[in-house]
């Protein structure tokens, strides 16, 4: 019996826990630490950093040495869910610091807020990072060769990320508003140990080791992809934020209307990443490609600029026809905003597949190679959300935030195609000298 769509279908699951656990980390520090935009952002960026960290130590782990992925996957879901189980505690042990803290740097707004991230960090690295460390190894348990990565790496992204949508919609319609977060954060952590359960089980029969024959290439693609998608990670989180922003402008900066659009944007971002992953499969992908979707993402952002200008009016008249049923006003507030975010979300979510089809050449290396494309996006995210939080939107606005982004997704296209484009002469010319030796 083929386990494989089992644990597919876990990885469904850990996606949800995924999201459960930033909404839950979020309340719990905000709590203790202050809700401020700094102390919010202080999670972000943890819970982002360990994302990468781990995808890039696991990726690396995994070519070095021969590793039960199906056993291995459990062991980090469990991991996941055991600390998550002692998170409170571990909370109110770190209540001393917190105590001294303010004590000590209250006068001090950047020691204070440094303070803080430092403390997070110690605090949640951990579980963020064996998050990150789940990817790499679904990644390498379903690709079977390095010609179809693009392919695998983007349907176990895709479904990984429509977990997490439906993460974000449980976390804020459900658990949170209706057991607590605490509760929110035990039933989280109790779905990461049936996960590990059933995946140790699953993997009793149809057990696959990590290190693989070269049969290829070893060499990985130009590193352009990577600046790419570290560019590419920065403007879409800039995007996030300043639409973050106006959308909770209009519609109110309430729970509800901050899940609904944080739905809205990871939904797209799964049928981007499904797209992608058929796109990979079915037809030859160029760098080309990747700069022409890079473009796409750039004046489609653009176009909704006007758009937003709009949007007060299409909520009054939601508001004005379905006040009376506060389900069915979410749920159009979920479509409309789905509708206006999907075509640059969806184009968002194809450089990943693309990405690890262009980059990845080598069956040896595949984690290292998969986990680089991952991180890379992952760090320039945490770039992206501080320069839009901290500097543009406060400076600039959001409007020119939205604007910058665009640009900057455009200059990402051109980079990649002037990147590779010099790439393709210098082997040319390679090839010519070597000729002429001979």
């Amino acid at each position: 019996m083929n386990r494989r769509p089992v644990l597919l279908f876990l990885f469904l699951i850990s996606g949800g826990c995924g999201l459960i656990y930033e909404v839950v980390w979020t309340r719990l520090f905000t709590v203790i630490i202050g809700n401020t935009v700094f102390s919010v952002s202080a999670i972000l960026t943890v819970f982002m950093a360990g994302l990468a960290l781990g995808s890039r130590l696991a990726g690396k782990l995994l070519d070095q040495r021969p590793i039960p992925l199906a056993r291995a996957y459990a062991l980090l879901e469990a991991g996941i869910g055991v600390y998550n189980f002692l998170l409170p505690f571990f909370l109110k042990a770190a209540d001393p610091f917190f105590g001294s803290l303010y004590s000590s740097a209250y006068q001090s707004f950047w020691i204070l807020e440094l303070a803080r991230l430092l403390i997070s960090f110690a605090l949640l690295i951990v579980p963020a990072s064996l998050m990150g460390a789940t990817l790499p190894i679904l990644i390498r348990l379903y690709v079977k060769n390095i010609a179809s990565v693009g392919a695998q790496a983007g349907r176990v992204y895709a479904v990984n990320t429509l977990g997490a949508a439906l993460g974000a919609a449980a976390a804020g319609f459900l658990l949170v508003p209706y057991i607590g977060v605490t509760f929110a954060l035990y039933l989280a952590a109790a779905l990461n140990l049936c996960i590990a359960l059933v995946a140790r089980q699953a993997g009793r029969k149809d057990e696959t080791v990590s290190v693989v024959q070269e049969t290829g290439d070893t060499a990985p693609g130009p590193r352009i992809f990577l600046v790419a998608m570290l560019l590419s990670g920065a403007a879409a989180l800039m995007n996030e934020v300043a639409w973050t922003r106006v959308l909770g402008l209009v519609v109110g900066p309430t729970t509800y209307a901050f899940t609904l659009m944080l739905c809205a944007m990871i939904t797209g971002l799964a049928f981007g990443a499904a797209a992608g992953s058929q796109l990979t499969r079915r037809y030859e992908v160029r760098p080309s490609t990747f700069a022409w979707i890079e473009v796409g993402v750039g004046f489609s952002s653009l176009a909704l600029v006007p758009a937003f200008g709009h949007l007060p009016v299409w909520i009054g008249t939601l508001v004005k026809r379905y006040a009376a049923s506060f389900a069915a006003l979410q749920v159009l507030d979920l479509f409309l905003f789905f509708g206006l975010l999907l075509v640059p979300t969806m184009l968002l979510g194809m450089t990943f597949p693309i990405a690890a089809k262009l980059y990845a050449k080598s069956d040896s290396l595949l984690g290292t190679e998969v986990s680089a494309i991952y991180a890379f996006n992952t760090i320039g995210g945490i770039v992206g959300s501080l320069a839009a939080g901290f500097i543009l939107i406060p400076r600039i606005g959001s409007q020119k935030t939205l604007i910058f982004a665009a640009v900057l997704n455009a200059a990402t296209g051109v980079l990649l195609t002037l990147g590779t484009r010099a790439k393709a002469r210098d082997y040319i010319g390679d090839q010519r000298g070597s000729s002429n030796v001979v």
